[in-house]
């Protein structure tokens, strides 16, 4: 499922980045914690861009792969040159939070784009706890104990 989206940096179109990633979460299956990680990511981002004086278009790419969700956010050149562009200085407060937030950031600027990656092995490290939970409640045990990670068990 490969996604773009072209957007100028003003703040009345955040609802539209809202809905793009709305259609990827559903579409994924994400739960809310990394649905909220790659929102709050998003909205101040976002918020960054419009906040900064010079409007351009800023055109974000989706894409997935067996490992990670892929987001690339492309700018103008110029823009990406000539604005104080806060996503290149590490001790920003932005910088910070996108780093903690996502699986990886990668800033190219030769391309002017911004690459931001969440780990869809954290997604299924998820899923699979949440279903060991669950069958633990439908059978009514605190505890699942697997015969090959237990050492008093006959293998």
């Amino acid at each position: 499922m490969k996604k773009v989206i072209k957007i100028i940096n003003k703040h009345q179109n955040i609802n539209k980045i809202e809905s793009f990633i709305d259609e990827i979460s559903q579409r994924f299956e994400l739960y809310s914690t990394y649905y909220s990680n790659i929102m709050t990511v998003t909205d101040r981002l976002f918020g960054y861009l419009c906040d900064l004086k010079s409007e351009t278009e800023i055109v974000i790419s989706f894409d997935h792969d067996k490992d990670s969700l892929h987001f690339v956010w492309s700018f103008e050149k110029e823009f990406f040159e000539d604005s104080d562009f806060n996503m290149t200085n590490v001790s920003s407060d932005l910088f910070q939070m996108t780093e903690r937030l996502t699986d990886g950031l990668f800033i190219d600027h030769n391309s002017s784009e911004l690459h931001l990656y969440f780990a869809s092995g954290s997604f299924n490290q998820h899923l699979a706890r949440e279903r060991r939970m669950q069958l633990q409640t439908y059978f009514g045990k605190k505890v699942f104990k697997n015969r090959f990670n237990d050492s008093l068990s006959d293998n």
